[in-house]
């Protein structure tokens, strides 16, 4: 459903193709706004309170409330244009598609790959010292599938080890 496996050459098609889970981006969004807007109303209610340390929870709040509403409006932005949302495995690179910071990086400028459990996401270390973040986000693929999909085609190129690890 979300990857769609090619048996193309390199120059014809990638091996995998995932993309943007459209529907649970907008899930996401509406949860982070609903829960932005019971903190903005929770936040009202306890800066009415004839006590300070109410207010400077209120205030805490609002802050996070103000992240919360940032994250979903760019989950929104993202489901606007889903086709410039993806992940590709070809057999000689990996591609980011995104418009903001898209990437290709080719097999052997990556030195490991990492799961970080704690940020959900699954980190690319180069060769160069970075390390590219790729979050879960694709259509019918979990974290542990995701990782294990990208190490999978980067042994198959040849440079994998036993660097696929969880963390």
């Amino acid at each position: 459903m979300s990857a769609q496996d090619n048996a193309a050459g390199p120059d014809d098609a990638p091996l995998v193709r995932f993309e943007l889970d459209v529907q649970a981006d907008r899930q996401t969004s509406v949860i982070r706004g609903v829960a932005a807007a019971i903190l903005l109303l929770a936040g009202l209610w306890t800066l009415l309170l004839p006590f300070s340390v109410p207010r400077m929870v209120a205030v805490i709040g609002f802050v996070f409330a103000g992240l919360w509403l940032v994250r979903a409006a760019g989950l929104r932005r993202r489901a606007l244009h889903p086709e410039s949302h993806f992940l590709e495995l070809w057999p000689d690179r990996l591609v980011l598609g995104d418009p903001e910071q898209g990437q290709e990086l080719a097999w052997d400028a990556i030195a490991g790959i990492e799961l970080d459990e704690d940020a959900l996401v699954v980190r690319l270390h180069t060769r160069g010292g970075d390390s590219v973040v790729i979050e879960p986000c694709y259509r019918g693929i979990a974290l542990y599938d995701l990782r294990d999909a990208i190490a999978e085609a980067w042994q198959e190129a040849g440079r994998g080890c036993a660097s696929a690890q969880d963390d």
